[in-house]
């Protein structure tokens, strides 16, 4: 955990809450850690699932005292097609690009676990906060 980080958001929420603005906080925007890239090849294993959901319930526990309106993803169709079908954004995998890829299989995979990493998440929120 960057603590840095949380601290900064726990300031945001903070501040927002002051100014009278309610908060949404989105939980992906096409920023996946380096290290669950190289640990699990990113979206493509379903390993990451477990990995998101952890992640969620922490920023659930850690702000949710403050946060109410939760996104999971923004846009998870174009993390697929363009991290996957064409390689237009990170990780840049496609059957034409030179990191590799299968633009024929790898975006219906990581389609697929971005929705089951969405359940997922939402199961922890309505088991445990909501």
């Amino acid at each position: 955990v960057n603590q840095e980080g949380v601290d900064y958001y726990n300031r945001l929420i903070d501040y927002m809450l002051q100014q009278g603005i309610t908060p949404y906080a989105n939980l992906y925007h096409y920023d996946l850690p380096l290290a669950l890239h190289q640990q699990y090849l990113g979206w493509l294993s379903p390993k990451i699932v477990g990995a998101f959901a952890d992640y969620a319930e922490f920023c659930f526990k850690v702000f949710g005292d403050r946060v109410k309106n939760w996104f999971t993803f923004n846009e998870p169709r174009v993390v697929a097609a363009l991290g996957y079908d064409n390689g237009l954004h990170a990780p840049g995998r496609c059957s034409k690009c030179p990191a590799g890829g299968d633009s024929r299989t790898e975006p219906y995979i990581v389609t697929h676990n971005i929705i089951l990493s969405h359940a997922a998440a939402v199961q922890r929120y309505r088991e445990k906060y909501q």
